[in-house]
């Protein structure tokens, strides 16, 4: 259904504007062609056959609220007796209407078209083709296109207040008299609208977990759990594939991050991923879920559900954003996890915090975080928080207390013997909030959420295979002829040799001396050295037993050697790492069981194929040569 509303001229003896419809359901004449009928203006008819008009031939009285069937040359007033009008009969006849495309001459709407609500453009015909499987897109609320716009403005009468007014009359018929019913139109459709949000979300979560069981049926280890109140809805779902399983229970369940400040899906439900770290520094997920509140008991649920699917093996370290409920459960279910929180979102809401007093003070977030990065161990800390206190006195009665009460949740200092590797920058959580509002909309349905996630995974295991690729078969050039540069190359991947190299360069910034049997004190030849600042460092190395220790911890907290230790071995004359500061976590037999690289093959084209190849490429340049004889 369609209609064009065409404005006429308005005279300056003040005649209201008249509006013409000219509806798509033409009178057909002898040529086949559409008649365009004229019809009487309101004003040409006068009352009295205003009222003959409505009542139709025979004269019978219509409710008013039983409009006439529009009809070729019908014409209204206004545009807005036209919307009434047409709002009006639709209802009656099981529709709704909205405005589509219109035209404007300066300021003067000359043309209007009405269509029905299920209305859209034919879609381009692509011969059948299948499209290649894409990550949903995000729309930009910042740009929206006008025509689209226009072809997706909600219903003028929208089908939910048509079922409302529907109910009404039900009601009105139970109770005697719309006047006896005990509540009004917004309340049956405030109703309407929750049975039908309810109806949706059940269904949305059978055709999810019918989901998960056919991702079963390819991965058998895959291990969903859901939890349901007493009223048979969900309140919790937790699901993790089975190389993600595999990944941690043999290589990586050292250190895990659980997030639920991401992002919250149609439901307001928060989604919960577990992140890991691979061999390459890389994050990647090990099981997500949906919780319907953040309570302990719900955390209970979650925790409890990862460990059932990890075979029992709770995570060595945990890093989580600050909640309350969620350090109970934490200490409930991984009593043996140590937990810290994520500075990112403590430094994230203390901004909001002491934004103000940082503006008011230039040189304090400097010397803040140079507390906070920089302080080797706790007795420090605090000397160096007194000493921020004393000279910054406006911090006194402010947020900055508050971070100072909790400090032993998220000061380095205080893990500073834990394995929470490369999260000094705290880059790690902000990254992935990035990539997960990249590639997911928190307004899409829950199937589709886990259908993103499988997407998201999979992206993230390509980028894996990659990098493998690169571990095997690229060559990169050295920064120096030392063995134990060598000899890290030949058993990192490519991207921790990179981050071991980074590391060997800072060498060249200390001087080692000998300040004990093996004691050994490196100091700085630099005024600030990248981090690790302006102060010596105490490094042990008893060579003899081969175990090397330094105050900084580099080796406990990221898993690879520090610069100081590096400067002693260089010293002293250590020409091979021991092998039990070379983390098998950072190699590319991390996972033991996995079954080799997947770029076995050589990167040198089998003959044959090349045969192929040149076969196929011939016939082609035939077939143009051809074609081109014709031009």
């Amino acid at each position: 259904m369609g209609h064009d509303n065409v404005a006429g001229q308005s005279s300056t003896r003040g005649v209201p504007v008249v509006v013409s419809l000219q509806s798509e359901s033409h009178t057909l004449d002898d040529t086949g062609t559409a008649a365009n009928v004229p019809g009487p203006t309101r004003t040409e008819l006068g009352a009295g056959a205003v009222d003959d008009v409505v009542q139709g031939e025979e004269g019978e009285d219509e409710a008013g609220s039983q409009p006439m069937e529009p009809y070729v040359g019908m014409r209204f007033d206004t545009l807005q007796i036209a919307k009434d009008h047409y709002n009006s009969y639709a209802l009656r006849m099981g529709f709704s209407v909205k405005m589509n495309t219109s035209r404007r001459a300066g300021n003067v709407l000359v043309k209007q078209q009405f269509c029905c609500n299920k209305y859209k453009k034919p879609k381009a015909d692509d011969g059948g083709a299948e499209a290649p499987p894409i990550l949903d897109p995000i729309p930009d609320p910042r740009h929206v296109d006008t025509d689209e716009e226009m072809e997706d403005e909600p219903p003028i009468f929208a089908k939910e207040e048509a079922d409302a007014r529907r109910m009404m009359h039900v009601m009105a018929e139970f109770y005697g008299s719309e006047m006896m019913v005990p509540f009004g139109p917004k309340a049956i459709t405030n109703l309407c609208t929750s049975f039908r949000r309810d109806d949706t979300k059940e269904g949305d979560l059978i055709e999810t977990i019918a989901h998960f069981k056919d991702i079963q049926k390819t991965d058998p280890d895959f291990f969903y759990k859901v939890k349901y109140d007493e009223e048979d809805r969900v309140v919790n779902i937790f699901w993790v594939d089975g190389l993600a399983r595999k990944a941690y229970t043999e290589a990586y369940h050292d250190c895990i991050l659980f997030d639920t400040t991401y992002m919250t899906n149609m439901y307001n439900m928060p989604f919960a991923p577990f992140i890991g770290i691979n061999r390459h520094g890389q994050s990647f997920m090990l099981g997500c879920a949906f919780v319907r509140q953040e309570l302990a008991s719900s955390f209970d649920w979650v925790f409890g559900a990862f460990l059932e699917a990890m075979d029992g093996k709770p995570p060595d370290n945990f890093i989580t954003d600050q909640d309350g409920a969620m350090r109970q459960s934490i200490q409930s279910i991984f009593p043996t996890t140590v937990h810290r929180c994520c500075r990112w979102h403590i430094m994230k809401k203390a901004q909001e915090k002491v934004g103000w007093l940082l503006c008011r003070n230039p040189g304090l977030s400097d010397d803040f975080n140079k507390c906070v990065d920089f302080s080797f161990t706790i007795d420090e800390f605090e000397q160096n928080w007194v000493g921020l206190m004393m000279k910054y006195e406006a911090m006194t009665h402010t947020h900055f207390e508050k971070l100072y009460e909790y400090r032993s949740t998220w000061v380095p200092c205080y893990f500073k013997h834990r394995f929470f590797p490369f999260l000094q920058s705290t880059q790690r959580s902000e990254g992935f909030n990035a990539v997960l509002k990249r590639y997911v909309n928190p307004h899409n349905s829950m199937l589709n959420f886990v259908k993103q996630y499988e997407k998201i995974q999979n992206h993230i295991l390509a980028k894996e295979g990659c990098n493998d690729y690169r571990t095997e078969h690229l060559e990169i050039e050295l920064w120096s002829n030392f063995p134990i540069e060598k000899q890290a190359y030949k058993t990192y991947t490519r991207d921790l040799y990179r981050k071991f190299r980074e590391e060997f360069e800072l060498i060249g910034h200390y001087n080692a001396f000998q300040v004990g049997a093996d004691i050994f004190e490196l100091k700085s030849n630099q005024e600030f050295v990248a981090k690790y600042g302006s102060r010596n460092y105490l490094a042990q190395a008893r060579v003899g037993e081969g175990s090397y220790l330094c105050e900084c911890c580099k080796m406990d907290k990221d898993g690879i050697l520090c610069c100081h230790i590096l400067k002693v071995f260089t010293h002293i004359g250590v020409y091979v790492i021991p092998e039990r500061y070379l983390l098998r976590r950072w190699t590319p037999t991390a996972v033991p069981s996995a079954p080799g690289t997947r770029y076995e093959q050589p990167d040198e084209m089998p003959p044959q194929s090349k045969k192929q190849i040149r076969e196929r490429n011939m016939i082609r340049f035939s077939e143009t040569s051809k074609v081109c004889k014709w031009f």
